[in-house]
Order: C-alpha cells, then sequence, then structure tokens
C-alpha cells in the first residue's frame, strides 16, 4: 500500500506588545487558497517565476499554478502521482507517478517529453545543472540517477543496500544526492556517479527517517527523523549539527536564500504543526491570518521571497503562504484618556519592522458609541524625517468635537506586498484582530 503521511499546518500569532521595543516575531499571511484539488500530496515551487507544480492524488492530476494561484496547467491521465520537481532551468517537471509505476518528464508547458517503467517510485530530485533526475523505485528497493532524457546514468543495489528508499534531494552545488533509506533506518550521501560518499547508522540513530531536504549554499541536509520524533540537522559529511524533539516529524524544505528550514509534524490525535527553523535550530513563528489548514501534507519553500507553498489534503486546498517583514505595533494610546467634546484627542501608535520597511499605511480604528461603529482613518508620521522603522516610527492621528460617550480604538498596519491584495492586514493592535481598548470617554456638550 502506498505509504502516504498525514499532518497538519498551524501557525502561532504573533503578540503585539505594549511599550519598550518588542521582540521580533515572523508573520505569514496566506496569500491565496485554492480548491478543487483532492489530496494534493506534493509541491514543488520554481523560483525563477515563483510558479508551484502540484501532484493531485486522489484527481489523479498534475497541476501547474502562477504565482498568484491562476492555473496555468492541468494535466489528467495520470494514476496517482506521488512526487513533482521542477527544474528551475528550463521549467520542465518531473512526476512520480506511483500507481502507475512510472516517472514522467513534462515540459514547461505540460507536454510530455519522456515517461519510463519503475515500480511505484515515491520521490522525484531534479538537478538544473544538467536536468538529470533522481527517482527513488521503492518496491525495486533501489536509487536510480536519470539524464534529461530518461536515459539510465546510474541505478543502484537493491535490498539490503537499499530497503524502500523514500525520498530523494539532490544539491546542485556538487551535484549529489541525499537519501532517506527508510526501512533501512538511515540516511545515505551519493555522489553523481552513485559512490556512496555517507552512511548514517541505523536505529536507533534514525528511525524510519522520511523525508530530507539539502541546502545547496552550504551542502547541509535536513531530515525528518519521524519515527524518532525529531527534525536533524546534518553537515555535508553527515556530522549532526543541530536536533530538536517535536512530535511525529514528517517533512522538511530547506530555503537555501538563508539556510531556514520549515518543518510538519502531526500529534496522532488529528492535530499538528509546521514551524519553521533559522540554521542554526532559532525557531521562528508564522503570523497572524494563517487559519483552516487541515492535514496540510507537502510544503515547497521559494528561496527569492521566503515564500511557501502548502499542499491541504484535509481542505482539498493548496494554500500559498507569504513570509512579511516582521513587524509589530506597539506603545499605543489616546491622549487625553477623558474630555469635554471640543477637546482635541490624539491617538498615537509605534511601527517597527526588523526589515526597516515602511508600512503602506498606518490606521486608527475609532468606535463611535453614538453611532455603534466604528471608522478608520490614515495616520501620518509624527516626525515625518524619521524612516529608521526598524528603530521604530510614531504615527499619530488628532481629532476634536467628539459627541459625548465612551469611545474605545484599535490600529492596523499594511503594506504593499508586490501580488499580494493590499486589503490584507498582518500588523494589529491591540492584537489579535478587532480587538478594542477602552478611550477617550467624552463628556459634556
Amino acid at each position: 500500500m502506498l505509504r502516504i503521511r498525514w499532518f497538519v499546518f498551524c501557525v502561532i500569532v504573533a503578540s503585539a506588545c505594549l511599550g519598550g521595543r518588542p521582540a521580533a516575531a515572523e508573520q505569514v499571511i496566506a496569500a491565496w487558497r485554492g480548491g478543487g484539488f483532492n489530496c494534493p500530496l506534493s509541491v514543488s515551487v520554481n523560483p525563477t517565476d515563483g510558479s508551484c507544480w502540484v501532484a493531485d492524488y486522489n484527481n489523479n492530476q498534475v497541476v501547474h499554478l502562477a504565482q498568484n494561484g491562476a492555473q496555468l496547467w492541468r494535466g489528467g491521465g495520470f494514476v496517482g502521482p506521488h512526487s513533482v520537481s521542477v527544474n528551475t532551468a528550463d521549467g520542465s517537471c518531473w512526476v512520480a507517478e506511483s500507481d502507475n509505476n512510472r516517472v514522467v518528464h513534462l515540459g514547461a508547458s505540460g507536454n510530455q517529453l519522456w515517461a519510463g517503467a519503475f515500480n511505484q517510485p515515491i520521490s522525484v530530485s531534479v538537478n538544473p545543472n544538467d536536468g538529470s533526475c533522481w527517482v527513488t523505485d521503492t518496491k525495486n528497493n533501489q536509487v536510480v540517477h536519470l539524464a534529461q532524457n530518461g536515459a539510465q546514468l546510474w541505478r543502484s543495489a537493491g535490498y539490503p543496500t537499499f530497503n524502500s528508499p523514500f525520498c530523494v534531494s539532490v544539491n546542485p552545488t556538487d551535484n549529489s544526492c541525499w537519501v532517506t533509506d527508510s526501512y533501512n533506518n538511515q540516511v545515505v550521501h551519493l555522489a553523481e556517479n552513485g559512490a556512496q560518499l555517507w552512511r548514517s547508522a541505523g536505529y536507533p540513530t534514525f528511525n524510519q527517517p522520511q523525508f530530507v531536504s539539502v541546502n545547496a549554499i552550504d551542502s547541509s541536509c535536513w531530515v525528518a527523523d519521524t519515527g524518532n520524533n525529531r527534525v536533524v540537522h546534518l553537515a555535508a559529511s553527515g556530522t549532526q549539527l543541530w536536533e530538536l524533539g517535536l512530535g511525529i516529524v514528517l517533512l522538511v524544505s530547506v530555503n537555501a536564500a538563508d539556510g531556514s528550514c520549515w518543518a510538519t509534524m502531526a500529534n496522532g490525535n488529528g492535530g499538528g504543526a509546521a514551524m519553521h527553523f533559522a540554521r542554526d535550530g532559532r525557531q521562528w513563528w508564522g503570523g497572524e491570518g494563517v487559519t483552516g489548514l487541515k492535514y496540510p501534507a507537502s510544503v515547497s519553500v521559494n528561496p527569492t521571497d521566503g515564500s511557501c507553498w502548502v499542499g491541504d489534503i484535509g481542505n482539498g486546498q493548496v494554500v500559498h503562504l507569504v513570509v512579511v517583514n516582521p513587524v509589530v505595533l506597539s506603545s499605543a494610546y489616546v491622549t487625553p484618556t477623558s474630555g469635554m467634546g471640543n477637546t482635541t484627542f490624539t491617538w498615537r501608535v509605534k511601527y517597527w519592522n526588523t526589515d526597516n520597511a515602511p508600512p503602506d499605511q498606518v490606521l486608527v480604528a475609532i468606535w463611535f458609541p453614538t453611532l455603534k461603529r466604528s471608522y478608520w482613518y490614515a495616520m501620518w508620521p509624527l516626525y515625518p524625517s524619521n524612516v529608521n522603522y526598524k528603530g521604530g516610527v510614531v504615527y499619530t492621528f488628532s481629532r476634536r468635537w467628539l459627541p459625548p460617550g465612551a469611545y474605545a480604538y484599535r490600529f492596523a498596519a499594511r503594506q504593499a506586498l508586490n501580488w499580494v491584495p493590499l486589503n490584507v492586514y498582518y500588523a494589529y493592535w491591540p492584537s489579535p484582530a478587532g480587538s478594542y481598548r477602552s478611550g477617550p470617554t467624552v463628556s459634556g456638550p
């Protein structure tokens, strides 16, 4: 039976703080969600144009999506496509069609370039240097290296050299390939010609490792050591750099631009999580607005912008997550807190951005008790010459002649993020979105 792993992706909301300089917190928004999928088991992003290929397993289709989620191509005639891997050099895509026991090479437009017979191939990984592709020929207990035209360059010995190899990840820097040899409980590093560069010890060092993802910048490799409930970071030599126990870890995807890694996990009772780690193991958390994911089965990171595509199996959708600049609103208040109707009331909030990027807009929402609704107003820098957003910039808004009553307020910041809709708010005070702080209280005529 085909081994399909289930897990949940969740993102922790970054909280705003009152007063002082806030700690930087990564924030993530769902820039696009698209339904109509049935078990999107694998995703592979092309950083050249930001597009993404999807193995839509139960629909027996492969889908090519543009960066904004528009469908570029959808092709049927597949039987249980399990893995996709895009060639960034020419935009073509390799497919491990597990239930049809073959590997297929598609052109950028979806036309079939080549197809060959295998025995339940589970994983493919393309080397953009020469267009070659590594394959786990799982039921044959072998790893195979194919040329761009499909010719076999190398094939490993079978059992016991490999025992149900599950995942391959090629390193274009030296053309080597990392393999999870799941049933042997090992991780293997192979040279371009198939020579073994390193092989880990077996159980309990690794216990049914599932996915590997190599960082081409430093040739290190991240491993989802599923049976040991941990993520492991290995140097090119196989030396362990770092590990962390996280629950049932299933999948890893590395961002070569900064060496960070996304890891997904399940907790066995319908819940789960995904975490974003720096290369040294520091954990970065996602931000507000990413909700409603259920059993996301795959992730693929785009190193050009840090965004991440997710195959959300439980909801039958694919989601594109965008990592926005770490932004926090803090030190917020209204002054005076009470006064007559002809008093000038001033709202202020400090905007912080650790990437020193200006906001698209900072807004204050004021709740009018007499109207029983709130209105949004644009705020402006208190000191226009201060453009040190990394150090914090104070925004202000003033208003007078308020009718008597008890008011409330909140703040929001938004930013133009290329193709991401501008009405996606990603920083709030108070947090979460929709929370208000009381004030001011207006009395008199």
